[in-house]
């Protein structure tokens, strides 16, 4: 517990010291409790993603958070873990709408798996990108795009999420301020804010609305 809680307090306090223009963009993570340990991705535990390739196909679709070679020198994913992973594990303030969707999760019924492609292997010091893919019982899941506000990291044509020919989010083209990929039994639905004020498909997602609340 208090390992947990000291390494949310150093998230934040990373958070905290980012410039404001980059404030929309989420850090990649190191907390752990609610997640495994590192696993490297030639696991089977790490589903659609090989050590040498910093592309993740899941739910159907390919998701490229940048194409660069320079990004394999610290690969993993993890998991969460049984009966750790709720609202409390997310403590960024983009996600607490996500946050009050998985709830206080004590039957599991939301879990989660992130990839993680780093240019340095200690993930404080280095640039890079994580996916993570929060999945619910309905069927729904909602990508979130983790990576260091770097001057010499940006999101390029290399960026990306598509299906085939078809590309969803573009990088070069759509730009990225932190916003949520929503897909539902792995078709493409929208892209979302993280807020109750956008009206998206993405908040049919692990919940039903009622008087602007969450029931």
């Amino acid at each position: 517990m208090l390992r947990t809680t000291f390494v949310q307090l150093l998230c934040l306090l990373l958070l905290a010291a980012l410039p404001l223009d980059a404030s929309a963009r989420r850090a990649v993570r190191v907390d752990a409790g609610a997640w495994t340990d590192p696993i490297p991705l030639a696991s089977p535990s790490c589903p659609g993603a090989g050590a040498g390739s910093t592309l993740v196909q899941f739910a159907g679709h390919v998701f490229s958070g940048h194409d660069d070679p320079a990004h394999l020198t610290n690969t993993y994913c993890q998991l969460t873990e049984p009966g750790q992973f709720s609202s409390g594990s997310l403590f960024d303030p983009s996600e607490s709408i996500l946050a009050q969707m998985v709830g206080v999760n004590a039957d599991d019924r939301v879990t989660a798996i992130r990839y993680s492609m780093l240019d340095d292997a200690s993930a404080i010091n280095s640039t890079g990108f994580q996916w993570a893919f929060y999945l619910f019982p309905s069927g729904g899941m909602i990508a979130a795009l983790h990576g260091f506000p770097d001057p010499l990291f940006v999101f390029d044509s290399t960026s990306y999420i598509r299906a085939g020919h078809t590309r969803y989010w573009d990088g070069a083209h759509d730009g990225y301020e932190g916003e949520f990929f929503c897909f539902q039994d792995n078709r493409f639905l929208d892209i979302w804010d993280g807020t109750l004020d956008h009206s998206s498909a993405c908040l049919l997602i692990g919940h039903r609305l009622f008087r602007g609340d969450f029931e």
